[in-house]
């Protein structure tokens, strides 16, 4: 019986999938009245965007849709009619995905790390044809459920952790893994079971939900396809996160505090030829933002090769990082500890550093993976003290005992790091290429990256080490993917786009053709 009612769980979100691609968009008044101010993240699907753009109303030309519903027939249990009234009519269902639906996590409590209250809630069109649909579902798998009326809800219990509970208006599943720990005498009324969180939910005052962070109607607004709200004070000042403790060996628990309000969104949309992600922040501490308004230093670039398969660039301010770690006052991180080397502390090596890097990988030389990078220097003394102590000088040129194959290059104003001879020779030459000013205009800018994913310009030794190399469905995946590039638009908002190889349809449609041809 539990496995029955574990397959119904299973089959019920495959069952509705079909139905959730075929309607329209529409905004909801009260998307966060129902989700808990401190759940750590909040995620958006919006299903009627994704049919249209997957071009979902042909799925009939799909050889995967083919074999699912010879599949079905073969079954001869019913459940291939009952697929093809969904296909017909979505709305048969009951469920309304004209709007989004939504999933979040809330931890059950600061001293149970970890252990997270999950829940995916959608919108009820009409109750009597979800109901309807259950039953025939039911009667398909030839299973009853036991439903019960509490609360002014009906639930379904669908396995250990798991509740279907709706009404009129909404349908919530949970999966509560507190639940979990309710006979454990330690925990004893201090987690919620399945229909009490529910019952939570429905009667949360606004102060309590998601609709009084001053940062979610904004999230709102910009939803794509996909978003993702990332609310850092709830991850972050809660041991319930089992990076918690890790973050405690870098920020004091006082530091942690200016994260209390700051958030992040991340949305992502299927456009013709690439899949954009875009990243927007809210409420960073000032002195973070500080952290990204350094100029890049594009005259590094003339130090790498102008063909590359990853590349990035990058600067930050190091005077703004030296006072935010000074301000943090975390006598673990002391900028003033001496290094061991000529006295030389850790806030002299920042000092020493223009804050500008660009790296490369470019190729592979006898086994030995050919890359470069190059970093400005505000002081030649400092870091030539520093390398004398860690490398073998031969004139402006360093050799290192772990790795021979890598030299650097130390020069008035800039350091090179490669192991390619004729990148040593170009550096001690003072720079003559143009770089990865080939690639885009927005590597001269800074806080970019970079990498090819045509496995045709990567070299053979390379993914036979990695085993990528003769791997059918690993050449299946890149023959549909052309580069990643990504950077950031100012201190708190950054985009990345993955490229595909057929730019005349949108890429959400191109990729379901393509995973077609492998069923």
């Amino acid at each position: 019986m539990k496995t029955m009612k574990r397959y119904l769980m299973r089959m019920l979100p495959a069952m509705v999938a079909a139905a959730m691609f075929m309607v329209s968009c529409s905004s909801a008044s009260d998307e966060g009245a129902f989700i808990p101010k401190n759940a750590t993240d909040v995620m958006h699907i919006d299903l009627a965007s994704l049919w249209k753009k997957g071009d979902l109303s042909n799925a009939d030309n799909l050889q995967m849709v083919k074999s699912l519903r010879q599949h079905l027939q073969s079954s001869d249990n019913g459940s291939d009619k009952l697929l093809e009234a969904i296909l017909k009519d979505p709305s048969s269902c009951g469920i309304d995905f004209r709007q989004p639906v939504c999933s979040f996590h809330e931890p059950a409590a600061e001293d149970f790390p970890g252990i997270d209250y999950c829940a995916v809630i959608a919108k009820m069109q009409n109750r009597s044809k979800f109901e309807q649909f259950l039953a025939n579902l039911e009667e398909v798998l030839g299973n009853k459920v036991e439903r019960k009326d509490t609360l002014g809800l009906t639930t379904i219990d669908l396995g250990e952790t798991e509740l279907l509970a709706y009404n009129d208006d909404k349908i919530f599943f949970i999966e509560n893994y507190p639940e979990l720990l309710m006979n454990m005498d330690e925990f004893d009324g201090k987690v919620l079971s399945s229909i009490q969180y529910v019952d939570k939910l429905m009667k949360l005052k606004k102060e309590e939900s998601m609709a009084s962070n001053k940062y979610f109607d904004k999230y709102l607004a910009e939803r794509k396809d996909f978003s993702y709200f990332m609310c850092y004070g709830n991850q972050l000042l809660t041991s319930a996160n089992p990076m918690f403790n890790l973050l405690l060996q870098f920020y004091n628990e006082k530091s942690l505090e200016q994260f209390k309000e700051a958030s992040m969104c991340i949305y992502g949309s299927f456009e013709n030829g690439r899949l954009e992600i875009t990243s927007k922040s809210y409420g960073i501490p000032e002195e973070l933002q500080k952290f990204g308004t350094q100029k890049f230093n594009d005259g590094l670039l003339a130090y790498l090769p102008a063909q590359t398969l990853a590349a990035a660039t990058f600067s930050v301010d190091m005077e703004a990082m030296a006072k935010f770690l000074d301000a943090m006052k975390d006598e673990d991180l002391s900028l003033d500890e001496p290094l061991g080397i000529k006295e030389y502390t850790l806030r002299d090596l920042m000092n020493a550093l223009g804050g500008s890097l660009a790296a490369s990988f470019y190729g592979m030389q006898e086994g030995t993976p050919y890359f470069a990078a190059a970093v400005d220097i505000k002081d030649n003394k400092v870091a030539r003290d520093l390398l004398n102590e860690l490398a073998v000088n031969n004139g402006n040129v360093y050799t290192f005992d772990f790795f021979p194959a890598m030299q650097l290059v130390l020069n008035d104003k800039v350091a090179v790091l490669s192991t390619d001879p004729s990148v040593i020779a170009n550096a001690q030459a003072g720079g003559k290429s143009n770089g990865l000013m080939t690639i885009a205009d927005d590597a001269k800018k800074g806080n970019y990256l970079y990498m090819d994913l045509n496995l045709e310009n990567w070299p053979i030794e390379l993914l036979d080490l990695i085993g990528l190399n003769n791997n059918p469905i690993v050449e299946a995946i890149f023959s549909m993917l052309d580069r990643i590039e990504a950077k950031n638009i100012d201190e708190q908002n950054g985009k990345a786009c993955i490229f595909f190889t057929n730019d005349k349809v949108n890429s959400l449609a191109f990729i379901l053709q393509e995973v077609d041809k492998m069923m």
